[in-house]
């Protein structure tokens, strides 16, 4: 599980949110996916972007970045507590 393979699925997710979950896990391989964006206080545009894997609870994030379209945005109690895969 390298943080480079979760880094390539996050950026080909960023680029098409509603096909996150097409792709495969780069830890255990489900296709459970997720990416949602947490909007930030005043500026609607922007968000902190939370990928993880529905099924192993395991993921990433970033700060905040511009929300793209079709993209998932949720409060941060929606978010699971997943655990966070460390740059390599």
């Amino acid at each position: 599980m390298a943080y480079a393979d979760w880094l390539a699925e996050y950026d080909r997710s960023y680029e098409d949110p509603p096909s996150t979950n097409i792709a495969e896990c780069p830890d255990c391989g489900a296709r459970e996916l997720r990416l949602a964006f947490v909007q930030s206080t005043g500026d609607l545009e922007k968000g902190v972007p939370q990928f993880w894997c529905g099924s192993c609870l395991t993921g990433i994030f970033f700060c905040r970045v511009t929300i793209p379209e079709n993209a998932t945005v949720v409060s941060g109690a929606e978010i699971p507590d997943f655990r966070i895969i460390s740059p390599d």
